[in-house]
């Protein structure tokens, strides 16, 4: 259920730029798409797309009629805006472009200091849209917010994606006997932070906030812990059968029961550290030559 993003640069009037941005994104599988950029107010008119990332220099956007038109386009549309001089730079001071870019919507690349070299500035590039894009993915919060007055926390992923929802319908929330007044994101969006009066706070992961409001997603979860069990259980046995042991040898030796085992090495089951540990015995390894081993193993 892998979103796919598209971008359009074309409004990067340094040909050498837009030719390192266009790269970066493309060798992030982002898909280019011309004439976005011109489409803006199509784009406001449809309540729901694919993400689409507009790069073009700040001066071109903010001197233009285009500048109007970002207000109400859908929240799966972000624009990157390159900063190039100290002109540009001066321009973010404005009230109405702070503010704007505030807003989660409008991002900025500041390069008008990378004076030492291409390869410089191509790599500065590169990582900035390798951060950027890997908060667009549906398990990354861009934007949290929480109201106290009616117990609602509002989530946008980063596929654009928004969700409110009343703390108490969470399912674990029942279970934490917290009350929460704010929120925020944290670790490039992969957790959300919630605080409550006194100052406590807790993370909840991005993933499982997703995983609730989203079922495809939740199938594909459950989909990826089932491959990653069968694996680790391929991988279980093929260390046990490198000691030449059987399942009901190994069974006798660490204590753990055949039929156990064998939905551990099935991938039915989730070998807890406890069971790692008994298994590690067993074979006649330490936990950790254990761990090396499943590494390893293909």
């Amino acid at each position: 259920m892998t979103t796919q993003i598209c971008f359009d640069a074309s409004r990067v009037e340094s040909a050498d730029l837009r030719s390192i941005i266009e790269s970066a994104l493309m060798d992030l599988s982002v898909d280019k798409e011309e004439g976005m950029w011109e489409r803006l107010r199509v784009l406001s008119q449809r309540s729901a797309c694919r993400p689409a990332v507009l790069v073009g220099d700040l001066h071109r956007l903010i001197d233009s009629t285009e500048w109007e038109r970002w207000t109400g386009l859908p929240s799966s549309t972000f624009a990157v805006l390159i900063v190039r001089t100290n002109t540009d730079a001066e321009r973010l001071l404005r009230p109405d472009v702070a503010l704007r870019i505030n807003e989660g919507h409008l991002f900025v690349l500041d390069v008008k200091c990378l004076r030492r070299g291409e390869a410089e500035e191509a790599g500065v590039v590169r990582d900035y849209f390798r951060a950027f894009v890997s908060l667009l993915k549906p398990d990354r919060v861009l934007a949290a917010r929480f109201s106290a007055l009616d117990s609602v926390l509002w989530i946008q992923f980063g596929d654009g994606l928004e969700r409110a929802v009343r703390w108490s319908d969470l399912l674990f929330a029942r279970r934490l006997g917290f009350k929460p007044v704010a929120a925020s994101t944290e670790l490039g969006g992969e957790s959300v932070v919630l605080a409550d009066e006194t100052g406590r706070d807790i993370d909840v992961s991005a993933s499982s906030l997703r995983a609730f409001f989203d079922e495809e997603y939740l199938t594909k979860l459950a989909s990826e812990d089932d491959r990653e069990r069968k694996m680790v259980g391929a991988r279980i046995r093929a260390v046990r059968e490198s000691a030449s042991l059987s399942q009901q040898q190994l069974s006798r030796r660490s204590g753990i029961a055949q039929e156990s085992l064998s939905r551990i090495e099935t991938g039915c089951r989730d070998p807890r550290l406890g069971t790692l540990q008994r298994l590690a015995k067993g074979l006649g390894l330490s936990l950790e030559q254990l761990m090396e081993r499943l590494s390893a193993s293909p």
